[in-house]
C-alpha cells in the first residue's frame, strides 16, 4: 500500500521549502523529499537579492553572512570601475548549506514532513493522482511540486517538453590570506571582459571569498582556465584553500508548460532565472508559493489549480524574462555598446538594478517609463 499524502514536494532549496512551508501554514500537511542530506553544499552565488528577503515571512538573518551595501562595477578590458553605496545593503551573502536548512526547518515546524536522503527515482501520472516511488517507498499524492533544480531525469519521462537555456558558471570558495581577505570583504563586485560573453564575481562571505564566472553564451570548457587569469587579475597570488564547484542555470523557461496532470514545476526547473543577472533565487522563492497558493486557492481542483498557477507564471514572469533577455543579448554581446552604456549611464543603470534587486520595479516598468530615457539622455 502506497502511503498516502496530499501534496509532495521533490526538493528542499528554496523554491520547495516554501512551497512546503506555504502549503504547511494553510493547514495541508505536505510530504517534502529531498535526495541529499542536511546541510549540505549548494554550488550557488550566494547572493541574496532584498526582493527574495521581503518574500520570506520568518528571520533569516541568523544564516546572513555579510551584508553588503557597496557594488563595484568594472569593464576590465577599459580598466573602468564604477562603486555604487546604498543606504541599506545590496545584496544578502548565504551559504546555501545554512539557508536552505533554515527553510527546511522552518517547514518542518509548520507541519511539513521530510524525509532527508530519499532519491525519487519515478513519477507515475495518474488521472486522480500522482505516483512518487523513492528511496523510502512509494507515495501517493492529489498533486507533486517538482523543485529538482536544474538538471533532473524525472521530467523527460513524463512528456515535459525542455526547451530550456542552460548557461554554464563555475565558482570557487576561496580562502586568502587575510590581508587580501580584508581589501575585497565589504564589496560586491561584478566585472566583464574576463569573459566575452558574461561576467565574473566576488561575493564576500564572513570568511572567505566567493569567485565565480558564467558564460551567457554556450560552451563552458574554458571556464577554470578564465577564472585563474581572473585570479592573477585580481592579484590573488596565494590561496590558502580552494573549493572548486560547476554547476547550469536554466535562463529561459519552459515554453508556456510548468504545470502537466498534477504536477507543478517550480524554480530552477520551471527556468525562471534572470536572463540578465543569472539570479535566480527570488523567482525560486515566487514560485514556490504561487503554486501552493494556486493549490490552496484551487481548493485542490485541477482545472483551477492548472488555471492559477500558469496565469501567475505567465503574468509574473512572461514579459520580465522577454525583456531581460532582450537586454542580456545586448549587452553581452556587444562589448563595445556595454562599454559606451556603462561609461556614460553607469549611475543611472546601477540605481534601475538596485530597484529591481529591492522590488521595487520590474524590468518592463523600467522599459516602458519614457522619463527613464530621458534620465539617460540628460546624464552625465
Amino acid at each position: 500500500m502506497a502511503n498516502i499524502f496530499d501534496i509532495i514536494v521533490i526538493g528542499a532549496g528554496p523554491a520547495g521549502c516554501m512551497a512546503a512551508y506555504t502549503l504547511a501554514r494553510a493547514g495541508i500537511k505536505p510530504l517534502l523529499l529531498e535526495k541529499e542530506r542536511f546541510p549540505r553544499y549548494k554550488p550557488c552565488g550566494g547572493g541574496l537579492v532584498e526582493r527574495a528577503r521581503k518574500l520570506i515571512p520568518f528571520d533569516i538573518s541568523d544564516t546572513i553572512e555579510r551584508e553588503c551595501p557597496q557594488i563595484n562595477i568594472s569593464l576590465l578590458g577599459s580598466n573602468l570601475s564604477f562603486k555604487t553605496i546604498h543606504t541599506k545593503s545590496i545584496i544578502s551573502m548565504i551559504m546555501r548549506d545554512s539557508f536552505d536548512r533554515l527553510l527546511a526547518e522552518s517547514a518542518r515546524a509548520a507541519g511539513t514532513r521530510i524525509e532527508y536522503a530519499t532519491k525519487v527515482h519515478n513519477l507515475n501520472m495518474e488521472s486522480d493522482h500522482v505516483t512518487v516511488s523513492c528511496d523510502k517507498g512509494i507515495f501517493r499524492s492529489g498533486f507533486v511540486i517538482c523543485a529538482t533544480g536544474a538538471v533532473n531525469r524525472l521530467l523527460k519521462t513524463n512528456e515535459f517538453t525542455d526547451q530550456r537555456y542552460l548557461i554554464p558558471a563555475i565558482e570557487y570558495e576561496v580562502h586568502v590570506p587575510f590581508a587580501d581577505f580584508l581589501k575585497l570583504k565589504d564589496t560586491v563586485r561584478f566585472d566583464f571582459d574576463i569573459i566575452p560573453s558574461g561576467y565574473a564575481w566576488i561575493f564576500p562571505k564572513k570568511e572567505h571569498l566567493s569567485i565565480g564566472l558564467l558564460n551567457i553564451g554556450r560552451g563552458g570548457k574554458n571556464l577554470h582556465h578564465l577564472m585563474q587569469a581572473y585570479l592573477q587579475r585580481l592579484n590573488i597570488n596565494h590561496i590558502e584553500s580552494v573549493e572548486r564547484h560547476g554547476f547550469m542555470i536554466p535562463v529561459s523557461p519552459r515554453p508556456a508548460l510548468v504545470y502537466q496532470n498534477r504536477i507543478l514545476l517550480v524554480g530552477d526547473a520551471a527556468g525562471v532565472a534572470d536572463p540578465l543577472t543569472a539570479e535566480g533565487i527570488s523567482s525560486a522563492i515566487q514560485t514556490g508559493i504561487a503554486a501552493a497558493r494556486a493549490i490552496i486557492d484551487g481548493a485542490a481542483e485541477v482545472q483551477k489549480v492548472a488555471s492559477a498557477y500558469k496565469s501567475h507564471v505567465y503574468n509574473t514572469f512572461h514579459h520580465e524574462l522577454r525583456i531581460s533577455r532582450f537586454i542580456a543579448r545586448i549587452f553581452y554581446h556587444n562589448p563595445r555598446l556595454r562599454t559606451s552604456l556603462l561609461r556614460h549611464h553607469a549611475a543611472n543603470l546601477t540605481k534601475a538594478m538596485i530597484k529591481i534587486f529591492d522590488g521595487e520595479a520590474t524590468y518592463k516598468s523600467l522599459v516602458c517609463t519614457p522619463a527613464n530615457y530621458l534620465k539617460l539622455l540628460t546624464s552625465k
